[in-house]
């Protein structure tokens, strides 16, 4: 075997292997032991480094094997992250998978009181868009109307149930046509909180409204609520 000189400069420094005769990787442990340098005590990796096992939480990672595509993730603070498709109410999601959605309803014309007016339609036209909990609505009747009912005018059969909190100030909507009997003119709907209706009321909104008979009668709102 050939010689080999082995040195410290300092008490804390690298211990130096020389290999002072020999070349063969069998001379003096090895080759490469003989001219590189060793290990130091602390060293970094990057990520691509890294080819098994799963990275904790505690250490930046998921605590996951795996994960499904498209899923949303939910963390605890300490294990590992867990994954869902729908984001429940409670956690600020919809509860729901479908985040947008289009479609129809259909508006009828009733009353706040006991008794519903008496109504013919030519036609009952409503749609809807809604993104999350956001509701937007138009609707457009055309009507005869022999009897108002008791109380004040309002429009059923809204797509979703309004929010609790949201009393009159879920939507605001404008009136396209008139049908309804105002000092104020330019009458307004405000849907009322966990309903389906739209109250009918004057300009300012301090004022209800009452139908108005007769044939050929028109009303259409647009507007967005906040759903429940």
């Amino acid at each position: 075997m050939s010689d080999a000189v082995i040195s410290r400069v300092l008490k804390d420094c690298n211990i130096n292997i020389e290999q002072t005769t020999g070349t063969s990787t069998n001379s003096v442990m090895s080759q490469n032991a003989c001219t590189g340098n060793f290990a130091t005590k602390t060293h970094s990796h990057v990520v691509s480094d890294l080819i098994s096992g799963t990275l904790p939480v505690s250490m930046g990672g998921t605590g996951k094997t795996s994960l499904t595509s498209g899923a949303i993730l939910l963390g605890n603070g300490t294990g590992g992250i867990s994954t869902t498709s729908v984001l429940a109410k409670s956690k600020g999601g919809t509860g729901s998978t479908n985040f947008y959605e289009k479609g129809f309803w259909t508006p009828s014309v009733a009353s706040t009181g006991s008794t519903s007016p008496s109504v013919s339609y030519t036609y009952q036209y409503g749609v809807y868009y809604r993104v999350g909990n956001l509701v937007f609505i138009a609707c457009h009747i055309n009507m005869s109307i022999s009897s108002t009912g008791s109380s004040y005018a309002c429009i059923k059969g809204l797509p979703y149930t309004c929010a609790t909190g949201c009393d009159k100030y879920g939507l605001s909507l404008i009136e396209e046509y008139y049908a309804t009997n105002t000092s104020e003119g330019d009458p307004r709907g405000f849907v009322v909180q966990e309903t389906t209706r739209i109250d009918l009321r004057g300009h300012s909104g301090a004022m209800a409204t009452t139908w108005i008979t007769g044939s050929n009668q028109y009303i259409g709102y647009s507007g967005c609520y906040i759903k429940s």
